[in-house]
């Protein structure tokens, strides 16, 4: 066994026993060699001839404080950290390139917190399914307004992070038109919340320091979107 089958080993270990149950840590080879690329590089994936370096480990936390504990573990030991979602990346964003490096998948902090009519916004952690919030809101005559293609499996962090836009965006707007307040875990595990306020005027507004830093800057738990009323015209009768 080398030095770094070692290092990788004493990580895993660590996380399993000082982070997260041993159940949110995933290490088998085809989740870690899947979890090396995004859908940049889909076909060559497909003909299982990927040269990233496989993650040493998929970790699914389930809550902020778990986010927290697996940055400030990562940043002390000097490892890298592939923010996840929803997995719809096309641009490269989650290729792997360094030998030490967790995957934490915010895929299972996926609960609807809440959702306001009358204050027009909705809560969600960062792992909802942007199709799942929409489906509870059309329930109630509302809608997100947002309806990019890969609204079926995208996920609120991976949303707000990539800077996402939807065809319905000249109406109304990308996902930074929508972001009202959030929830985001620096490196050093500085728990930030962003106030849900409709409007800023002191300054800048700081929820853009978050917004589309795809992952570099901080990792988002929580979201609060604006929700609309009334549909498009073009999909008045649209059931999804």
């Amino acid at each position: 066994m080398n030095s770094d089958t070692l290092i990788k080993e004493t990580i895993i270990a660590d996380v399993k026993k000082k982070i997260v149950p041993e159940s949110q840590v995933v290490t088998d080879y085809e989740t870690l060699y899947d979890a090396a690329s995004d859908r940049y590089r889909k076909y060559a994936k497909a003909k299982r001839v990927l040269d990233n370096p496989l993650p040493t480990a998929v970790v699914f936390p389930k809550n902020v404080n778990e986010v927290k504990e697996l940055l400030m573990y990562a940043n002390e030991n000097d490892i890298n950290v592939i923010p996840r979602s929803g997995k719809t990346a096309t641009e490269g964003g989650l290729e792997n390139w360094k030998d030490l490096a967790l995957v934490i998948d915010g895929s299972k902090m996926n609960k609807i917190l809440n959702i306001d009519p009358y204050n027009m916004q909705a809560t969600v952690e960062a792992g909802v399914k942007l199709q799942d919030l929409e489906d509870e809101l059309r329930k109630i005559g509302y809608t997100t307004g947002h309806s990019p293609q890969s609204k079926p499996v995208a996920q609120y962090g991976g949303l707000v992070s990539t800077r996402s836009i939807g065809q319905f965006s000249t109406l109304y707007g990308g996902i930074e038109d929508m972001v009202v307040g959030l929830e985001c875990v620096f490196p050093n595990g500085h728990i930030s919340r962003i106030k849900n306020v409709s409007r800023r005027a002191g300054g800048p507004d700081i929820r853009h320091i978050v917004i589309g830093n795809e992952g570099t800057l901080c990792y988002i738990t929580e979201v609060t979107v604006k929700i609309f009323k009334y549909y498009p015209e073009t999909i008045n009768s649209l059931v999804i």
